[in-house]
C-alpha cells in the first residue's frame, strides 16, 4: 500500500469512527432487530437483476460489435470490476480497466475490448446524469416549495448543459467523425514509441466506436432504454433495503441519499469510507432533523456496498486473481491485454 493510500484509508477509518462515536450503534441494533426476511429477499433478488440488467446492456453492446462475448462471463467481469472500483475513487469507473483486461483474450482483441465497455459506460453515464438531475429536481420542488419555479430554472438548463456535453462526441461519432483525432496528430508532432503506439490503440478503440454509432442505432437506443430502466430499479432496491430493516424514509429524500452514495465514491478513500457516512447524516440532518436516522441509513447502505464488493472480490479470487495480487498485476495485464 502507498503511503498515500494508507493516508486516505486513515482518514476514512477516523470519519467513521467519529460519526460512530457521535451516534453509537443503537439505532442500528433496532433496525437489525425489525429485520424483515422477506423483504430483504426481494431486495437480494431486484439487486440481483439490477446486475443482470448492466450485464445486459453490455452483451447488447458487444454483440453489436462482434465480440465473442456470453452473459455469464460479462455477469462476472462486471461484479468484479464494480467490487473493485467500489474500493478505488473516481466513481466506480476505475473498474473498466478491469473489465477490459477480463473480456479480451486471445479470441478478442484488447481495442475491442476497451471499446465494448467505453460504450457501455457511456450509456451507463448518459442514464446517471438523467437520473441524478431528476432526483435533485425533485427533491427541490419537494423541500423548497416556495421556489418551485426557481428550482425547475436551476435544474433543467444543468441536466441540459451535461446532457449534450456528452452528445456532441456521440453526434460526431454517428457521422463518422473522430472526437479523439487530435491524439494522432500530437503522435505525429512527437515522434516516439509510446506515444505511437497508445494513439495507434486510441484510433482502433474509436473506429470500433463509430462502426457502433453508425451502424446500430437502435443498438444504442436499447442500451439507453436498460439503462433508465436500471436507474429505476436501483431506487426500489434501496427501497427495499431500507424498508427490510424498517426504516422508512421520504421518497425524495431516498432520491438524494442514492446520488449521494454514488458520490461518496469519488473521494479518493477507499470505498468512500467515511464519506459516504457523512454525506447521508448530513442529508437527514438537514431535511428531517434526525443525523442519527442518517447515520443508520449510511450503515445500512454500507451493508449493501460490503456485500456486492464482497462477491465481486470472491469471483476475481476463484478467477485466479485474488484482491492480494490485484493491484500489482491489474495495469500489466490490462497493458498487455490491449494490443
Amino acid at each position: 500500500m502507498r503511503p498515500r493510500d494508507g493516508l486516505f484509508l486513515g482518514l476514512g477509518l477516523a470519519g467513521f469512527a467519529l460519526l460512530a462515536w457521535q451516534f453509537g450503534f443503537a439505532g442500528v441494533a433496532m433496525a437489525f432487530e425489525r429485520l424483515r426476511p422477506p423483504v430483504l429477499v426481494l431486495y437480494m433478488v431486484v439487486a440481483a437483476a439490477v446486475y443482470s440488467g448492466y450485464t445486459l446492456r453490455w452483451l447488447l453492446v458487444s454483440r453489436a460489435l462482434g465480440a465473442p462475448s456470453h452473459f455469464g462471463r460479462l455477469l462476472g467481469a462486471r461484479l468484479s470490476a464494480d467490487a473493485v472500483g467500489s474500493l478505488l475513487p473516481t466513481a466506480r469507473m476505475a473498474g473498466d480497466p478491469l473489465r477490459v483486461a477480463l473480456l479480451a483474450g486471445p479470441e478478442l482483441r484488447g481495442t475491442l475490448a476497451t471499446a465494448c465497455v467505453a460504450t457501455d459506460r457511456i450509456l451507463e453515464l448518459i442514464g446517471n446524469i438523467f437520473a441524478v438531475t431528476v432526483y435533485l429536481s425533485l427533491f427541490s420542488l419537494h423541500h423548497t416549495a416556495g421556489e418551485r419555479e426557481s428550482a425547475a430554472r436551476v435544474m433543467i438548463p444543468v441536466m441540459l448543459f451535461l446532457l449534450a456535453a456528452l452528445a456532441v462526441p456521440l453526434i460526431m461519432l454517428g457521422r463518422g467523425l473522430r472526437p479523439l483525432a487530435f491524439v494522432e496528430r500530437l503522435a505525429a508532432r512527437r515522434p516516439g514509441v509510446r506515444l505511437a503506439r497508445y494513439a495507434k490503440l486510441v484510433t482502433e478503440t474509436e473506429n470500433h466506436l463509430v462502426i457502433f454509432f453508425r451502424e446500430h442505432p437502435v443498438v444504442f437506443l436499447a442500451g439507453l432504454m436498460l439503462s433508465l430502466t436500471v436507474e429505476a430499479m436501483i431506487v426500489l432496491q434501496y427501497w427495499l433495503l431500507l424498508a427490510a430493516f424498517g426504516i422508512d424514509v421520504d421518497p425524495t429524500t431516498l432520491l438524494v441519499a442514492i446520488a449521494l452514495t454514488g458520490a461518496a465514491h469519488v473521494v479518493p478513500t477507499p470505498a468512500g469510507l467515511g464519506a459516504l457516512e457523512g454525506a447521508q447524516v448530513t442529508l437527514f440532518a438537514a431535511t428531517a432533523g434526525q443525523p442519527a436516522l442518517g447515520f443508520v441509513v449510511a450503515v445500512v447502505m454500507r451493508i449493501h456496498e460490503t456485500l456486492w464488493i464482497g462477491i465481486g472480490l470472491t469471483i476475481l479470487s476463484v478467477r485466479g486473481l485474488p484482491p492480494a495480487r490485484l493491484w500489482r498485476n491489474l495495469g500489466k495485464r490490462t497493458g498487455e491485454l490491449t494490443t
